[in-house]
């Protein structure tokens, strides 16, 4: 019976694009950033960001130029997921600046990881950079290419769940997934907002207390309240659905913490043969 292993299959390493191991490495660069952050001048991060920003456009072009890649174009929902991805990024980034360090020598690495990885969503979603390499090779060539290759008669061991479910169900738990992330950035967005305003002793309307890192700041109780249920949220939820996308992905083997397209079930639909 044909069905789409994309969604259960394992993953290899060069499975993934050198646009998404370009993004890796300019996370890890970020991260040393992010450690020596305090010792060095803002003047000389931006720099750094700025040389490994271009070094890494640079290498993309060049290998896309080389391999004649053509853009496949992108439908009405790649462009719907790429306003959500900027709302989502720039939600993230709101909640993110209520510390009012955006700039300083320690966050700013951080803040530019945080940029790359928004910006590397949008693209994504509109077909510019591809996660997996098989993606990447279908849309080089000598002619444009609608869209990469869809994996459709690749026969494959008897799964736990039919492909159409498992679909489904990874949907679905992304959408949940999805919720939580937003619940969690909230709760730092109102957190940090709180903490920044609030003045250190109380006052007839700010009489709930709000601790962080050895500060104590006074609130209003209903603001109290918000911060309170938002994290009660979070530490029901974040351990469930990280138990509940394990059980998925290692249990009922329906992916859903990556889904790039292995490269070994793309050739093996443009082949005709059996995976390896």
């Amino acid at each position: 019976m044909a069905q789409d292993e994309s969604w259960g299959a394992r993953y290899r390493w060069h499975d993934a694009s050198q646009d998404f191991r370009l993004l890796i490495g300019f996370h890890a660069s970020m991260l040393v950033l992010f450690a020596v952050g305090r010792f060095l001048p803002w003047a000389f991060e931006v720099t750094c960001v700025a040389i490994l920003a271009l070094i890494a456009c640079g290498a993309s072009l060049h290998r896309r130029r080389a391999r004649a890649w053509h853009w496949p174009g992108v439908g009405r929902a790649g462009v719907l997921r790429a306003c959500a991805a900027s709302l989502l990024g720039l939600f993230f980034l709101g909640a993110a600046a209520q510390l009012g360090q955006t700039f300083s020598p320690e966050l700013f690495p951080w803040f530019a990881a945080a940029c790359a990885l928004i910006l590397f969503n949008v693209l994504t979603s509109l077909k510019f950079v591809c996660m997996g390499e098989a993606e990447f090779a279908a849309c080089c060539g000598s002619a444009p290419r609608a869209s990469p290759p869809a994996v459709h008669e690749v026969q494959e061991s008897p799964q736990r769940f039919p492909a159409g479910w498992r679909r489904v169900v990874g949907n679905a738990y992304g959408a949940v997934f999805v919720v939580l992330w937003i619940a969690g950035v909230g709760f730092f967005w109102v957190f940090n907002a709180a903490l920044r305003d609030a003045p250190h002793s109380p006052t007839p309307e700010r009489t709930a207390t709000l601790y962080s890192h050895g500060v104590t700041a006074y609130i209003t109780p209903a603001k109290k309240h918000t911060i309170d249920t938002l994290q009660e949220v979070l530490l029901i939820g974040v351990p469930i659905v990280l138990l509940l996308g394990a059980g998925l992905q290692f249990g009922a083997g329906i992916r859903v913490f990556d889904r790039v397209k292995p490269a070994h079930l793309a050739r093996a639909a443009r082949t005709g043969s059996r995976p390896s």
